[in-house]
């Protein structure tokens, strides 16, 4: 684990904060593909436009520049429930969509050269480029990532496998870590 301090300025005081990376993941993290069923809230939204035509899995739900993870806790868990709430809602409503899953990412597995997983917050982790590179490029190395590193798993099934009261609270890094 390797970390970077970088300050800010705020109100004209200079602030420090720590940003971890890593190369191997630190605990087994989880990323959601909701596909067509992920609603982003307005707040989320910030004017940037994704075209998706179906040959990223991986790319449903993330920025641009990353792919977000994180571990099985009750935030993951009502991220995840809230996506297939969706999924069978939009069913109902006579959609045709796919379902959402669950790419799971063991802990230790190590990163290709190229990627770099940050800790953004205590139980948030995401994918970035270790170098300058385009979009096209980035998304070439996550996708054959997952492909090769990652279980995927419907979402519905893996809740069914992981029980709500036994995910971990977001700040007990001890219990999620392990």
């Amino acid at each position: 684990m390797y970390r970077i301090a970088h300050h800010t300025s705020h109100s004209g005081r200079r602030l420090f904060s720590t940003v971890a990376y890593s190369t191997r993941f630190p605990a087994t993290l989880l990323r959601l593909n909701a596909g067509s069923t992920f609603k982003k809230l307005p707040s989320e939204t910030d004017g940037r436009v994704i075209r998706y035509d179906g040959s990223r899995k991986w790319m449903d739900c993330i920025a641009l520049d990353r792919a977000t993870l994180g571990p099985n806790t009750f935030s993951m868990q009502e991220i995840i429930r809230t996506a297939v709430d969706n999924y069978y809602e939009d069913i109902e409503d006579g959609s045709r969509i796919l379902s959402p899953f669950i790419f799971t990412i063991p802990k230790g597995t190590r990163l290709p050269d190229g990627l770099i997983l940050l800790r953004e917050s205590i139980a948030l982790f995401s994918l970035h480029s270790s170098q300058q590179t385009s979009p096209e490029e980035f998304d070439d190395r996550v996708a054959e990532f997952f492909t090769q590193c990652a279980v995927k798993q419907e979402a519905d099934a893996w809740l069914d496998n992981h029980l709500y009261e036994e995910a971990a609270v977001d700040e007990n890094e001890g219990e999620w870590m392990g």
